[in-house]
């Protein structure tokens, strides 16, 4: 059975989504952004649910990469995160969004 897409928001003026539970943190993922106006986007994992801002650590890719995306133009992206850490993560922009966007 195929997995519920789980859908985050990063307001409007800020750098980082509301926090997630993978179900199964055991298997690679795609995180897809539907538009941006160049940014990049991380993703950050906790060692426990209801991590605070202190607690999350940016997820590096296996190429080395500290972000999963990053584009100069209105583009839609996808990315994969090849191993998750955790189950308990957020996404992170390198900016503050200027709308609020899921």
């Amino acid at each position: 059975m195929p997995d519920t897409p789980i859908v985050l928001t990063v307001p409007s003026g800020s750098q980082t989504s509301s926090a997630f539970a993978l179900p199964d943190a055991s298997r690679q993922w795609a995180v897809f952004v539907s538009s941006m106006a160049g940014n990049t986007v991380r993703c950050q994992f906790a060692t426990a649910s209801g991590g605070t801002s202190t607690s999350f650590a940016t997820y590096v890719t296996f190429a080395g990469n500290d972000f999963l995306i990053a584009s100069g133009t209105v583009q839609p992206a996808v990315a994969v995160i090849e191993v998750p850490p955790s189950p308990f993560g957020r996404l992170s922009l390198g900016a503050a969004a200027s709308s609020t966007g899921s």
